[in-house]
């Protein structure tokens, strides 16, 4: 008997706990305190504030396409040439696509394999200060790209990957940094495209 209201009590105050504590919360949970982050910076990364686009420069012989890059980030960005939306030799390592119109599949055109300098040379950074664009031309030379596949519409996309990005301008890059970017914690690294574009030439 004891026993029994022993077990009966016990549910009795664990009732009552569970009633107290599901008070507790239904009432603070509106009265939590409120934070302004109106002041707070939205986290975005580095690559995600470098801006690109593409374009043809009208009656270019041979014909030309101009990439670019813009930073809207609120500081200065480095950039890695290398495979960059910046790197001379785009065309020639298959980043630029060229798909004529009703094709399945992008021109298959030849590409060659460079051997970079690496570590990479402050020389191979481009510095964008925030607003600043940089544009790089790409001819597409008839050694390259038959003048025939450039006939009718034209889609073209340049898609690669950015090798490093850092968050600041290339004289202040650590060389630490600047010898080792695929393990340096400044680096950001990613995948980049700039959409595709509609051309005649």
């Amino acid at each position: 008997m004891v026993h029994s209201q022993a077990c009966s009590s016990s549910r009795i105050l664990g009732g009552i706990l569970a009633a107290l504590a599901l008070f507790f919360l239904y009432h603070t949970s509106w009265n939590l305190p409120q934070f302004d982050l109106g002041n707070q910076k939205p986290v975005m990364s580095t690559i995600a504030g470098l801006k690109l686009s593409i374009s043809h420069t009208p009656n270019s012989s041979p014909p030309e396409i101009v990439a670019a890059v813009t930073n809207d980030n609120a500081f200065p960005v480095s950039i890695l040439k290398y495979e960059s939306p910046l790197d001379p030799l785009v065309l020639a390592l298959g980043l630029l696509q060229i798909t004529p119109d009703g094709a399945d599949a992008p021109l298959d055109l030849p590409k060659i394999a460079v051997r970079r300098v690496w570590p990479p040379t402050r020389d191979q950074l481009v510095t964008l200060e925030p607003g600043e664009s940089q544009q790089n031309p790409v001819p597409l030379r008839e050694q390259v790209v038959p003048p025939d596949n450039l006939s009718g519409e034209l889609s073209i996309e340049l898609k690669g990957r950015w090798q490093a990005v850092w968050s600041k301008r290339k004289e202040d890059i650590d060389d630490s940094s600047l010898e080792n970017p695929n393990i340096s914690p400044e680096v950001e690294r990613g995948e980049y495209t700039t959409g595709k574009i509609k051309v005649h030439f």
